[in-house]
């Protein structure tokens, strides 16, 4: 017996009647239609079967004009569609009230089992029984790599409790089971065949519910021989690992995977060479062959992170730490740092739209945006994080207070990274105060994506530790014009401003920073990013040689020798 699924939306005032019809009408012939009724919670049961009824009458309508084209005399023929179909909601033989309000329904059937009838079928009425929403799978798959959807958006679904099965074929016709769970580990046997995933969800309290499916667009290949690559010339300045009182950091925005599937801005960019496992083996070899003691990374699949990036540093003993974007999204920010080198004292995250509310740190800051209400909400709704690890050299017991994040991306937005930037300079030293009071010498470095070129306010803020009230991304924040910012650092760019961290068709710039404390830290040496020569040889960053839009910053810093002081 076939069922209908009433479920409530968490994040909205609404319901949803599903259910899949699949009956004989007299007069119009085989109806077969999937139906989903939305109303809002205040709505009653009447308003629900009413929606139902016009939607049927819609599709019974469509489908007699069908039935009319193919008749010689369409203009004898009458309408037989009736204006009285049956769609009732019954409890032991009895209607469900029709004034009875949708968001008091669910609780309603403690009192016993409800059938949803509609003509001649007779459903089950189920409540919020999980359901698949949305499944996808890669458009590009290699062999000797595990898949997984890359859109998968279930609602009351247990992921622990819910089943998943692989099966591949050759002609989408005849379908072989190759594996079960969420990911499965293609093979050279797979070769030359479409994958299809098939998914029976179930909630916490094992009810399930329908099952859904989706097949691969492309078959299966190998990949073959990676290129070799520009990034491998930078290489040449890092053969030699760092040590005694140096070390190399390097900055990169990897470019998620999640951005890449549907945008037209990398549509120029073949899709094997945009495909993540593609990808993820180029930005592995090139920041292996940088020698880093320590790497910011900034959107991070969080998939990919655990799947992959984590266990291949793992493997050459170094530590990471790991923080979703807004403690939500699937991508973030990632350290990862030599375990020879550095025990980790700490790690820190905040979610700036959170925490510039409640802590006693961003006091002043609130009380500026607070006031402003178009600011405020703008501000509030963001995501942006600040991801902060502290490392301790094993050797000389020096700390580092190694700052990462991912600024708001909006061109338009100058005054919201401006907000952003003065909180992530007051939460790091705030935490460095902290380690010089308990006589640590202790030193800052801020590496990230801070989507904010050379010429804007952010750069100039962080340089000379304040900024102009009367500019004019102080007077949008302000509600009189005049908005006091300033932090406590000695800032440098360890990197410079370099013309282009970020080259795509659509913008080509300076983005990427590694801000370092000048008055603890000198820059050594840093590796060449490509000159312009180079990256116009291509429409855009990525590329079959390159594996993100953003370059990677690499800079080889040395603690002064000096006191501590606060």
């Amino acid at each position: 017996m076939d069922t209908a699924y009433f479920r409530e939306f968490n994040h909205s005032d609404q319901c949803e009647m599903h259910f899949f019809l699949d009956t004989e009408v007299a007069d119009i012939g085989r109806v077969k239609e999937e139906i989903k009724a939305v109303r809002q919670k205040s709505d009653t049961v009447a308003s629900l079967l009413q929606h139902i009824k016009n939607k049927l009458q819609k599709i019974l309508l469509d489908k007699e004009m069908v039935n009319l084209e193919l008749k010689e005399n369409e203009n004898n023929v009458e309408n037989n569609v009736s204006t009285d179909i049956p769609v009732v909601l019954r409890r032991e033989n009895k209607h469900v009230k029709g004034t009875m309000v949708l968001k008091n329904f669910p609780a309603s059937l403690k009192q016993g089992n409800v059938f949803l009838e509609v003509f001649e079928q007779k459903f089950p009425v189920v409540v919020n029984a999980p359901f698949i929403k949305q499944i996808k799978l890669p458009s590009v798959l290699y062999a000797n790599f595990t898949i997984q959807p890359t859109k998968f958006h279930a609602i009351y679904a247990d992921n622990t409790k819910s089943l998943y099965y692989w099966y591949k074929s050759i002609d989408k016709l005849h379908w072989e089971e190759i594996g079960k769970g969420f990911i499965y580990l293609l093979k050279e046997e797979d070769v030359g065949h479409y994958i299809k995933i098939v998914c029976i969800p179930f909630s916490e309290c094992k009810v399930r519910g329908p099952s859904a499916q989706t097949i691969s667009e492309n078959v299966v290949e190998l990949m073959g021989e990676l290129p070799t690559c520009p990034f491998e010339k930078r290489h040449e300045f890092t053969r030699t690992k760092l040590k005694g009182l140096e070390f190399r950091i390097v900055s990169y925005n990897i470019l998620a995977d999640r951005y890449t599937a549907d945008s037209e801005s990398y549509a120029y960019c073949s899709p094997k060479a945009l495909a993540i496992d593609y990808r993820k083996q180029l930005i592995l070899r090139e920041l292996l062959g940088y020698n880093a003691d320590i790497i910011c990374l900034q959107e991070v699949d969080n998939k990919h992170y655990t799947g992959y990036f984590k266990k291949k540093f793992n493997e050459i003993n170094f530590g990471s730490v790991y923080h979703r974007k807004g403690n939500r999204i699937p991508e973030g920010l990632a350290c990862i740092f030599n375990k020879t080198r550095y025990n980790i004292k700490e790690s820190k995250h905040i979610v700036m739209s959170i925490e510039v509310q409640r802590h006693k740190v961003f006091s002043y800051i609130w009380n500026i945006i607070k006031k402003n209400e178009e600011l405020k909400a703008l501000f509030l709704r963001q995501s942006t994080s600040l991801q902060v690890s502290v490392l301790q050299d094993k050797q000389t017991k020096r700390c580092i207070i190694v700052g990462n994040t991912h600024l708001f991306y909006h061109p338009d937005a100058d005054h919201i990274r401006l907000l952003q930037v003065n909180m992530a300079a007051a939460y790091l030293n705030m935490i460095k105060r902290r380690y010089l009071r308990d006589g640590v010498d202790v030193s800052v470095v801020f590496c990230g994506d801070f989507n904010s070129n050379p010429e804007k306010s952010l750069l100039d803020y962080m340089l000379q530790g304040r900024i102009s009230p009367e500019h004019e991304d102080c007077i949008k924040i302000h509600e009189n014009g005049k908005a006091l910012l300033y932090h406590e650092f000695i800032f440098e760019s360890a990197c410079g401003t370099p013309k282009y961290t970020n080259y795509t068709p659509d913008f080509k710039g300076c983005l990427d920073y590694i801000f370092i404390e000048s008055n603890r830290l000198n820059v050594e040496r840093t590796v060449p990013l490509m000159d312009e020569e180079e990256l116009g040889k291509y429409e855009g960053l990525p590329n079959e040689f390159y594996p993100s839009d953003h370059l990677a910053l690499v800079a080889d810093l040395r603690f002064k020798s000096r006191g501590m002081t606060l």
